[in-house]
């Protein structure tokens, strides 16, 4: 049933956003509105919601292999729907973000920053923070409209377009702005550096230990030796290196390819700049392929292990295993009664959702790149009839996970027995451990 929910909200969003086949630009709840593909049970009562999502619409990152020109003939932030896009004040509240030069657009300077969010960003970041408010604050209750001090915690990637994300969700949610002063920038702001009282364990590989570098190789230089990237993947690349007028990509660049040029089509076609390379309307499937294929090689070692349950459990807690430990303890807390916020929000990437769905066994759902606003829910729920009881519901872009068999929901026993063994061992993973504790 999730499935199909999940896939008739993507084909109405794909077909309302874009020209391409399987192209869809938004989470599909933001798109319609709808939060979930069934009600949870009224025999339970919500008490704590933690919302991981990615980033809002954007503007292209800079990619060298393709020397930041997509195709021939591109369009770029010179353009009046890009100005309009892009012209507003960058600056979060937590820092100031200046002007600079729009690769895309060089010679000239354009308008839009590399990978800034764009103002329909911005609406649809206020518009999921509604979305929001109708199910925690007035359906269920978790928190008052009015958003007191620690009702609600915000952490996100340091990057513009997620600071950005993260303040207009909050808007949506609370009709206003967070305030430094009940946020800030130090406890929100995961900068890539390790220190206690910053949401660090937002970044992946963090253990940085031999035994990951060693396990990241061999499963790369396993993939480099596949049918999948000999055959499959070099046939992808190179073909739509030829549809957008670059060279055919070097052994180990075939997967930067098929980013480079999603991260275009994606970037174009989802703000109306239709000026992608016609193959890519007129075929069924290339889009579909390339991101299938893309998507793929960033999820390898997750897929490469799986064939030998320790082997995937070492890997996926060294890789992100640390970020269900902050999970799990933040629900241990609330579910004890002790002081933990009632809604997390925490804004990241694609590249941090499809982990988490692979460590979940949900693999099915990590095929493609989660797309703009998609969002990873975890819900702990708490037995009207039985006080001592409690459950936790996994949401990824409405769709209900079936984690734990199909009820829809685990036991707090079966998550636990679920996640505990993906945190890493102690001397295995001394900077998270020395950092968080």
């Amino acid at each position: 049933m999730s499935g199909c929910f999940l896939l008739l909200l993507a084909l109405l969003s794909a077909t309302a956003e874009s020209q391409i086949p399987h192209l869809v630009c938004l989470n599909p709840v933001i798109q319609t509105g709808v939060f979930e593909d069934k009600p949870f049970s009224t025999d339970w009562a919500l008490v704590q919601a933690h919302v991981h999502q990615r980033h809002l619409d954007r503007w292209i990152y800079a990619h060298p292999l393709i020397n930041n020109h997509c195709w021939p003939a591109q369009l770029n932030s010179t353009s009046h729907v890009m100005t309009e896009q892009c012209n507003y004040n960058l600056s979060s509240v937590w820092e100031h973000f200046g002007r600079s030069p729009d690769p895309y657009a060089y010679p000239e300077f354009g308008s839009c920053n590399a990978k800034q969010l764009t103002k329909q960003g911005i609406q649809h970041a206020q518009a999921l923070g509604k979305i929001l408010r109708k199910q925690y604050v007035d359906l269920h209750q978790i928190i008052p409209g009015t958003c007191p001090e620690d009702s609600v915690g915000l952490e996100c990637d340091e990057a513009q377009k997620n600071q950005q994300t993260t303040q207009n969700e909050y808007y949506g949610l609370c009709n206003r702005l967070p305030s430094t002063s009940e946020f800030p920038a130090f406890g929100v702001l995961d900068t890539h550096t390790i220190e206690k009282g910053r949401p660090f364990w937002l970044s992946p590989s963090i253990c940085n230990n031999t035994r990951l570098f060693n396990m990241m190789k061999e499963s790369t230089d396993h993939m480099y030796n596949t049918k999948y990237w000999t055959k499959e993947t070099k046939e992808i690349s190179d073909l739509i290196a030829e549809a957008t007028d670059h060279p055919n990509p070097g052994v180990m660049d075939r997967a930067v390819m098929l980013d480079n040029i999603e991260d275009c089509l994606v970037c174009h076609q989802c703000h109306g700049l239709d000026d992608s390379p016609d193959v890519f309307s007129t075929s069924r499937d290339l889009f579909l392929q390339t991101d299938v294929l893309e998507t793929k090689s960033r999820a390898y070692p997750f897929d490469y292990f799986a064939s030998d349950a320790e082997k995937f459990r070492e890997f996926s807690s060294y890789y992100y295993g640390y970020y269900f430990k902050v999970l799990h303890d933040r629900m241990s807390l609330k579910i004890k009664g002790g002081v933990a916020k009632n809604l997390y929000i925490q804004v990241t990437s694609d590249s941090i959702l499809t982990p988490q769905l692979k460590m979940l066994g949900a693999g099915s759902y990590a095929d493609q790149r989660p797309v703009w606003g998609s969002t990873l829910i975890y819900e702990v729920y708490k037995s009207n009839a039985n006080p001592e009881l409690y459950a936790v519901r996994i949401l990824f872009n409405g769709a209900t996970l079936d984690i734990c068999g199909d009820k829809g929901y685990c036991t707090w026993q079966e998550w636990t027995a679920t996640v505990t063994p993906l945190f890493p061992a102690r001397n295995q993973c001394p900077n998270f451990y020395n950092n968080y504790e």
